[in-house]
């Protein structure tokens, strides 16, 4: 009973002060360089932080100080623009020391959410310990991103566990108000709460089933307001983004890019994996309804993604992989507690997480010193803009960071923070020289990692969305350009950035 009591002890223990430390040596960065923190969060995260500095300078929901967009998912983006409020501005040290005390207290809730969770199905002692550990690593790494996932993770553990826990227990109130949380954490969990709850509303009896449709009312009119907001206000019922995303040639697509990027990410991959494998040997037996279609609803996930959307797969995007573990386990407990495992393989894990944290940290601390950072490609862009005056520029890949440093006007012609003038520019494959015409952009950047193609002409083939971020399946506009006024190399990854001064 003692030696499984103080390996659960050093297990939290370890969580904790691992957070605190990735977060220290993050805040450290920031502290010295506000933007080096680009070589450890995604350019996406860039869009959050202008909009919301926009939101409060200008009162205005934008990226580029023009155009209206609701190119975000609106929970995380609300969390941001307090967070700024209280701090004055996303560029502040307290801005980013609170997101961090956000992290942390994510960290912390996925741990708890897990324990409450596997201690549901008698799971105890080193077993415990183990696929506790294994579930807060998956979710640690992808809350790191500090994207929306930060608060869409530690809900949805939450809600597996009030969805599982005996009904005698349960709180509809409870149940509702994560439900409507997730959903504006990250519309697509759509995908992965429907059939969970179908089948648990299923299970009720029917005085119970009514009150359900009340406590959940609430909760359905108020996405159903912001789907009404979104079409009034933005011309789109879901995110812009999403919808940029949708733009394909056909209807439904079978996505190689989306895949081939799922190849990259062997860990990842090796999750989707299990969750199909686990899934059809659950079909042999009579299992839980709710586990067992909350381990289909992952595996659909990434099916219906693949097939309306060719865009590269982002890291953030793996973020339903976070429930293969708890789901796997719960479905086959019983085979789970008859595991003998010696503390040595916890230990072991503890070790290589360690490892790891060190290994992050490092690059944390590195991301200072490193001449060819994202910061520094951005900075030079911002250079080039100011030194020749110019005041709007339109921006495909990249532009996150570039619109965060530049205070003029830098227009995203992806649409994924724009409006839907620009999608429906994209959609009707429209000549990017009319639509960057029409934005009135005094400038044209395009980041590549080739060299851009040329005509017989010699002029370059410009496309907007560029294939290599949004697929060869997705609609785009084609520009021809003469010679660039300048390129701007990105050494450490071979990245080319064209500028042409459109004046």
């Amino acid at each position: 009973m003692q030696s499984d009591h103080i390996p659960e002890k050093i297990v939290a223990y370890s969580i904790y002060i691992i957070t605190a430390f990735i977060s220290l040596f993050s805040v450290y960065t920031f502290y010295y360089n506000q933007y080096a923190i680009s070589a450890f969060v995604p350019d996406d995260y860039f869009y959050y932080t202008t909009i919301a500095d926009t939101i409060l300078q200008k009162g205005m929901s934008s990226f580029d100080g023009i155009t209206l967009t609701n190119g975000y998912h609106p929970l995380y983006l609300a969390i941001i623009v307090v967070l700024a409020f209280i701090s004055g501005s996303t560029k502040s040290l307290l801005f980013y020391i609170l997101l961090q005390v956000l992290i942390i207290s994510s960290s912390i809730q996925i741990y708890r959410s897990c324990n409450k969770l596997y201690s549901l199905y008698s799971l105890s002692g080193i077993k415990k310990d183990l696929i506790l550990l294994i579930s807060w690593f998956i979710s640690y790494k992808l809350i790191l991103l500090h994207m929306e996932i930060v608060i869409t993770i530690p809900l949805l553990y939450m809600f597996f566990y009030n969805i599982v826990k005996p009904q005698l227990q349960a709180s509809y109130t409870i149940l509702s108000s994560l439900c409507l949380f997730i959903l504006l954490s990250r519309i697509d969990t759509v995908i992965l709460l429907t059939l969970p709850l179908f089948f648990y509303f299923s299970a009720l009896e029917r005085k119970n089933k009514y009150l359900f449709f009340i406590h959940f009312l609430p909760a359905c009119i108020v996405i159903a307001s912001y789907l009404y907001i979104n079409t009034l206000s933005f011309q789109s019922i879901i995110p812009i983004s999403g919808l940029a995303k949708g733009l394909t040639i056909y209807p439904f697509i079978l996505s190689f890019h989306f895949w081939q990027d799922f190849f990259y990410h062997p860990f990842e991959l090796s999750l989707y994996v299990i969750s199909i494998v686990f899934f059809i040997i659950s079909l042999s037996k009579k299992r839980d309804l709710i586990v067992q279609s909350m381990l289909f609803s992952i595996i659909l996930y990434f099916i219906v993604v693949s097939t309306r959307s060719d865009w590269a797969l982002f890291d953030w995007y793996f973020y339903p992989l976070i429930l293969v573990v708890p789901s796997s386990i719960l479905l086959f407990s019983n085979d789970v507690q008859t595991l003998y495992l010696k503390q040595s393989i916890l230990y072991l894990f503890m070790i290589i997480i360690g490892l790891w944290s060190i290994k992050y940290m490092y690059r944390v601390h590195n991301a200072l010193s490193s001449e060819s950072s994202n910061y520094t490609h951005a900075h030079s862009i911002h250079t080039w803009l100011l030194h020749n005056n110019i005041k709007i520029a339109a921006m495909g890949d990249r532009s996150g960071l570039t619109g965060y440093i530049h205070k003029g006007t830098i227009i995203n012609l992806e649409g994924l923070v724009s409006n839907r003038k620009l999608i429906d520019s994209i959609e009707a494959q429209a000549e990017l020289q009319a639509t960057l015409k029409e934005f009135r952009s005094e400038a044209l950047i395009v980041s590549v990692y080739e060299k851009l193609l040329t005509d017989k002409s010699g002029r370059y083939i410009v496309y907007q969305p560029h294939p290599k971020q949004a697929g060869i399946y997705s609609k785009k506009m084609t520009g021809y350009l003469g010679n660039p006024d300048t390129i701007i190399y990105k050494n450490n990854d071979q990245c080319r950035t064209y500028i042409w001064d459109l004046r």
